[in-house]
């Protein structure tokens, strides 16, 4: 149904900013980790306010403090500091959201904000280290 496209890619796209902002929150995945929170991290992105997806996760990796995301047709930037704090943006066409909160050894949650044309989400993200 087209009405529900575009409020799943908003979803979607808030969904990965949790994502990213939880995978910043495990400690180092590999013996080759070279920040505190690298590694592999699964993302559960909940909306509290609007119309998007209620919950939906999204596995992500934090490689040198950078989150990334290996999905298709969204961009992720973003980054996870040597003392937790996470700080990532997705865009994808006309849509945006941004993620923040802090990440522990192998736990991590934050706040999300997005929008997207005629609408605005909002909620919280919880991670956990996965690999």
């Amino acid at each position: 149904m087209p009405k529900q496209r575009p409020k799943q890619r908003v979803s979607g796209i808030l969904a990965i900013c949790a994502i990213l902002s939880t995978l910043a929150l495990g400690g180092a995945g590999s013996a080759e980790a070279r920040a505190p929170f690298d590694g592999r991290w699964y993302v559960v992105i909940r909306t509290l306010v609007g119309d998007c997806l209620p919950t939906t996760g999204y596995k992500l990796q934090v490689q040198n403090g950078e989150v990334h995301y290996s999905g298709s047709g969204i961009r992720v930037g973003g980054s996870v500091d040597n003392s937790g704090r996470v700080n990532v943006g997705i865009r994808s066409a006309r849509r945006w959201a941004h993620a923040l909160g802090r990440l522990a050894r192998n736990t991590g949650s934050g706040t999300w904000r997005g929008t997207a044309p005629g609408q605005t989400c909002s909620g919280k993200w919880q991670a956990h280290r996965s690999g």
